[in-house]
């Protein structure tokens, strides 16, 4: 089959490298099409683990803050491009501005859709914006559906996807870690932690900036005297930056933290002593790594992590998120053993039998 990976952001990098990986080993012909949506993320992050592969990329400039003008003039170059080419299948991930635009494209050009991690649903088209409705609208344009998780699958069910085009597979970032673990290294990350509590913070939701990321910033200096240390995550979007450096000037007990490949996050995640995220992705991670994790939001697309005992929405976001993370800290016990609630590093393996058996 020739297979076509439209894909534009780190996430995306990150979760569907081990897809990649899978298809390639099956001697499939393989092209990874980046958007550029983070400029320069795909390449980091996927091409770093593979080396074999076909990596075309747009070349439009860059348009910052308008979400229609990066839509419109992404999605008439990516349908040039599916059309010129004549794929057998496009494969898009999870929820962004990439995800909606290439299965968009695929569809006008009348080439069947896999969609990996369907069928997430937070309620509220509002949070997060726009992911939210990025999935539900892939999920009417894909044909086929690779869900992670039971309650993903029911969703979509709901909706009235025909369950013979769904496959629930695990989530491919376990399958992303369990790749990573396997190598050595991590000493860059070992520096950053500091004597008490290492607390990581990965918050920049869009509907986060205009508030409940300032009160974040507040949160943590008022912890300034005591034996916290914050690791504030940068991002490559500059407007979250900037809320942090003015928020957080002056502090001593934050770091901040150049964006890290995905290995050292892997290891400073698996090493600090708990986390504030509103990240999809890292609210994952942090389960199958048994991480003391306060979801710095109302709601949550991705229910199951709250199975874990040690991963928590915030009960009153987005005010005292530190005091509440401290108290699912004390009470978590101490884990070695992986958790299984999202997968078992099986899911890519899953996807290819799948396509496989339909294509």
């Amino acid at each position: 089959m020739n297979i076509c990976f439209i894909l534009g952001t780190r996430p995306e990098a990150i979760k569907l490298f081990p897809v990649v990986k899978e298809f390639i080993r099956r001697v499939h012909h393989v092209i990874v099409l980046d958007t550029q949506q983070q400029k320069g993320a795909v390449q980091e992050y996927l091409c770093r683990f593979i080396r074999d592969v076909r990596y075309d990329c747009l070349s439009l400039p860059r348009i910052d803050g308008n979400l229609s003008s990066q839509f419109a003039s992404q999605i008439c170059e990516v349908e040039t491009y599916l059309k010129r080419n004549k794929f057998d299948l496009c494969v898009v991930h999870g929820d962004t501005n990439s995800t909606l635009i290439g299965a968009q494209a695929a569809f006008y050009s009348k080439t069947p859709i896999l969609h990996v991690e369907a069928g997430l649903r937070s309620g509220s088209t509002a949070s997060p914006f726009p992911e939210e409705i990025n999935r539900q609208l892939v999920s009417k344009l894909a044909t086929f559906h690779a869900a992670p998780t039971d309650q993903c699958q029911t969703n979509l069910l709901a909706e009235g996807v025909v369950r013979e085009n769904i496959t629930v597979t695990g989530n491919t970032v376990i399958d992303a870690i369990a790749l990573i673990k396997a190598e050595e290294g991590g000493e860059r990350c070992q520096k950053l932690l500091r004597n008490g509590l290492n607390i990581l913070v990965a918050c920049h939701r869009r509907e986060n900036r205009d508030v409940a990321l300032s009160l974040l910033c507040s949160d943590m200096k008022t912890a300034q005297n005591s034996q916290i240390n914050y690791l504030v995550m940068l991002h490559p979007n500059p407007n979250v930056n900037s809320i942090y450096e003015v928020g957080l000037k002056n502090c001593s007990n934050v770091t901040f933290v150049e964006p890290l490949g995905y290995r050292d996050f892997v290891i400073l995640l698996n090493n600090v002593d708990g986390v504030i995220t509103d990240s999809g992705g890292i609210q994952e991670e942090v389960t199958y790594l048994n991480k003391p994790t306060l979801i710095f939001r109302s709601e949550t697309e991705r229910p199951e992590v709250l199975d874990a005992q040690y991963v928590e929405l915030c009960n009153d976001f987005p005010y005292n998120p530190t005091s509440q993370l401290l108290s699912i800290i004390s009470s978590s016990a101490k884990s070695v053993s992986p958790s299984t609630l999202l997968g078992n590093g099986l899911a890519s393996a899953k996807i290819a039998d799948f396509i496989e058996c339909r294509l």
